[in-house]
């Protein structure tokens, strides 16, 4: 039997109120990110609305706080929760979704290929037609409800599959399953699988979590409206790494969602979760680490 790690003052809150994968969604709902406070035990966190820190020296953040447009404790809480709610092991909150959704189209470069759905958020296709197109990403809208659509539209150039499910503002149904095997069966741009990104306006975790379809590498997004000051719709993003498990297509997936520099909140799936690996922020709204 092994024996249990020592309470003392060497271990984190963090660590050791951290939650457990076996937990259901309502547990970790009211658990993740929820750990007291290191400073003062308080069960109840403060919200950290500091725009500086200071440093212990030129250079040397106490516990990496630097300034708050890179880290802050609260916005730390809040991307472990959502994390935890999508399946993932980290996300990164950003201050929109539009944020969002310019930062991981980042990830495609000019000649390489994005396939868009065919009904997306309006602000979503105007990005796409009006800016990356004209900087040489190629953009191709796709019926994504079709898997020979999606099939004949895959090719060597594609570096991103991007759709909505449920659909803004159609409410069409996409089986997140069927695209994330056939861009598993597809060699894209620079001879790797296309990447997979689910965004949605209207599920929640609870409903749908595309992390925890390991066909393929993921990244999800969601907005949630929420009553947090100028930031009406806020976005998380989320990212698993593949492992070596068949899709399954007998449940829902999803992601979740909540801000970058704002504080606020971001099971019927039941088996356990696969590996997981996730982005790591380079700016307040850049992504690096390509999937393995």
């Amino acid at each position: 039997m092994s024996q249990a790690q020592p309470e003392g003052p060497g271990r984190s809150f963090a660590k050791r109120y951290e939650v457990d994968e076996g937990w259901q969604l309502d547990t970790l709902a009211v658990h993740a990110g929820q750990e007291p406070d290191e400073l003062t035990g308080a069960v109840a966190p403060p919200i950290y609305q500091t725009s500086t820190y200071a440093q212990d020296g030129v250079g040397d953040p106490r516990g990496g706080f630097e300034y708050a447009r890179t880290q802050n404790p609260t916005r730390a809480r809040l991307e472990r929760a959502v994390a935890t709610l999508e399946g993932a092991e980290h996300g990164i909150a950003f201050a929109s979704g539009s944020a969002a959704t310019v930062t991981i189209a980042e990830l495609a470069a000019p000649d390489e290929e994005i396939l868009v759905g065919d009904d997306v958020y309006g602000g979503t296709f105007r990005y796409f037609d009006k800016v990356l197109r004209p900087r040489g990403v190629r953009i191709r809208f796709v019926d994504m409800t079709s898997r020979d659509a999606l099939t004949e539209a895959l090719s060597e150039r594609t570096r991103l599959v991007w759709f909505e499910t449920p659909t803004n503002p159609w409410l069409k149904l996409v089986d997140i399953a069927r695209v994330a095997e056939a861009a598993r069966e597809s060699s894209g741009a620079r001879g790797e699988h296309p990447i997979v990104v689910v965004d949605n306006t209207f599920a929640s975790p609870a409903i749908q979590r595309p992390n925890t379809w390991p066909a393929i590498p993921t990244r999800s997004m969601e907005w949630w409206p929420r009553a947090v000051p100028s930031s009406p719709n806020d976005s998380v993003s989320c990212r698993t790494r593949w492992a070596p498990y068949p899709a399954r297509s007998t449940a829902s997936s999803s992601c979740a969602a909540s801000g970058r520099s704002r504080s606020g909140p971001s099971g019927t799936h039941r088996t356990r979760w696969p590996s997981r690996a996730c982005w790591r922020s380079v700016t307040t709204s850049s992504w690096s680490a390509i999937p393995a």
